[in-house]
């Protein structure tokens, strides 16, 4: 349902909007940060880490996020999914694009449950980049199977970015 309404927010605003967004825009629209699990109840060994690392997060000092989320997982041999979108979010907000990828790049590899945020997010990273060739390719790769994260909004994009 949830993928169905922003779906339909992204159709309107292209309705309205006239024609295929920027890659700026795109990134704007679809860098919501309210999709990410919080730490506070995790059992983890190195759960201040995470908390500490979160809470910065939150407060947008993303340096002192990306250290503590990097601590965790030089720390870990069963990386937490989650803090590699955390860690790799605050890479792409201080414009460390490269780094961001290659995180991403490990949350594609984790064989995990959110495995396919790494498409996600790496697409993000791309259009961050006015890289809009490859920011299509991750789309694609989302648009192959509905299990994907947002699989709706990928599609949408795909056909927005073909006007």
């Amino acid at each position: 349902m949830l993928a169905i309404a922003a779906a339909l927010i992204v159709f309107l605003g292209l309705f309205f909007n006239g024609g295929s967004p920027s890659n700026q825009e795109i990134y704007t629209d679809n860098s919501n940060r309210q999709e990410l699990s919080s730490f506070v109840s995790r059992g983890e060994t190195n759960a201040n880490l995470l908390i500490a690392g979160e809470s910065a997060f939150i407060n947008k000092d993303y340096t002192t996020a990306i250290h503590n989320f990097s601590t965790y997982i030089n720390n870990q041999t069963n990386v937490n999914p989650t803090a590699l979108l955390y860690l790799g979010i605050a890479q792409l907000e201080t414009n460390n694009t490269e780094a961001a990828l290659t995180t991403f790049n490990k949350l594609i590899e984790s064989k995990t449950l959110d495995q396919s945020k790494g498409y996600w997010y790496k697409a993000l990273v791309y259009f961050k980049m006015d890289d809009r060739g490859n920011a299509i390719k991750m789309l694609e790769s989302i648009a192959k199977d509905s299990k994907n994260f947002n699989y709706a909004k990928a599609q949408v994009l795909l056909k927005q970015l073909q006007m």
